[in-house]
């Protein structure tokens, strides 16, 4: 049987919530989503309405694939709530981790922090093609971290923050 585990990550942002949902999240907004991520993501190409079914397909730059092990990553989007500014998607390539999973879900869910500032809150679903150990399982943080990144951009505090107040 595969093991499963759930991680977590918070992550405070100096723009607001509204603001980096439409940058980040929001399925038709291409060009903001490449200036945001200017020096990681190249491309950005959308198969569907960006909508629940939409996948979404990243082509890294050089520097990032070297970091996520892939040139491209794909997503498929599961659900998505622009009231409640959720996110919800199913990674279908790309990564050093992706290659070791039978599945991975990532939510991304963006919440107000006072005026001008909000609050990412990240979960990847992991479902192991093997049993780990838990040392194991802790090492893998950072590799999700930076493979998230790259899928789901309001993880990045430093650039996409950065980038999004300009």
């Amino acid at each position: 049987m595969a093991a499963g585990c759930v991680i977590t990550e918070e992550c405070g942002l100096a723009v607001s919530a509204d603001r980096m949902w439409k940058v980040a999240c929001a399925g038709d907004n291409k060009e903001a989503l490449l200036k945001a991520c200017a020096g990681f993501i190249e491309a950005v190409d959308v198969e569907g309405d960006g909508g629940p079914g939409s996948v979404t397909t990243l082509t890294l730059s050089p520097a990032a694939a070297a970091k996520a092990g892939a040139c491209v990553i794909r997503t498929c989007q599961v659900a998505r709530d622009d009231a409640a500014r959720v996110l919800r998607t199913d990674v279908l390539e790309g990564g050093k981790v992706s290659a070791q999973l039978k599945s991975q879900v990532v939510e991304a869910r963006l919440e107000a922090d006072g005026e001008g500032a909000c609050v990412a809150k990240s979960s990847f679903r992991l479902t192991f093609l093997q049993k780990l150990r838990f040392q194991s399982l802790v090492g893998w943080k950072n590799y999700l971290v930076i493979e998230f990144v790259m899928m789901n951009p309001p993880g990045d505090a430093g650039i996409i923050a950065a980038n999004c107040i300009q």
